[in-house]
């Protein structure tokens, strides 16, 4: 209503002047159309789509996040693959995540090899996670491409995380 209002009062302004004139049009037939309220949690966003190996998103050590496991709208459980390279003379490699607990859920945490095989994972309830390679879950990685997985503990688990790579050289 209030658009209308609006409308109409500029529109009867502009007829009774000889100069410009303004037209707004408020009508949801508008176009283009407003894109809606931005997403309510930008980490959830955050280097999407990456809900599988082939849509990993590539990270290097200056990579934090944000990032988020959040509730998908047809219900799938998300998952975050990151994509990294492990340059030639690295002696180690540490992945990391951390997320407040219990706010929607627990999070887990696996590296995989160039062919998807888990080389390491850490899937407990503690709110911070790390692997690193080599120690006592995972040998020393070869130069090459790894990837880094975020999943809920439970599919039905979500929670906002920060994660990091180190590369020791």
């Amino acid at each position: 209503m209030m658009r209308a209002r609006l409308f109409t009062i500029l529109a009867i302004m502009s007829a009774g002047s000889s100069g410009c004139s303004l037209i707004l049009n408020f009508s949801d037939s508008a176009i283009p159309k407003d894109a809606g309220p931005p997403d309510a949690d930008p980490a959830c966003s955050f280097d999407e789509p990456n809900d599988d190996a082939t849509d990993a998103a590539s990270i290097t050590t200056a990579d934090t996040g944000p990032a988020a496991i959040c509730t998908k709208p047809d219900g799938a459980p998300d998952l975050d693959f990151y994509r990294f390279e492990v340059p030639d003379m690295t002696a180690t490699v540490t992945v990391q995540i951390v997320y407040q607990p219990a706010v929607n859920g627990d999070l887990a945490l696996a590296i995989t090899d160039p062919t998807g095989a888990t080389i390491a994972s850490e899937s407990d309830s503690s709110t911070t996670k790390s692997i690193t390679c080599p120690g006592a879950t995972c040998g020393m990685l070869a130069t090459g491409t790894y990837e880094l997985e975020v999943a809920g503990l439970t599919p039905a688990d979500t929670n906002e995380y920060t994660f990091s790579l180190t590369l020791g050289m």
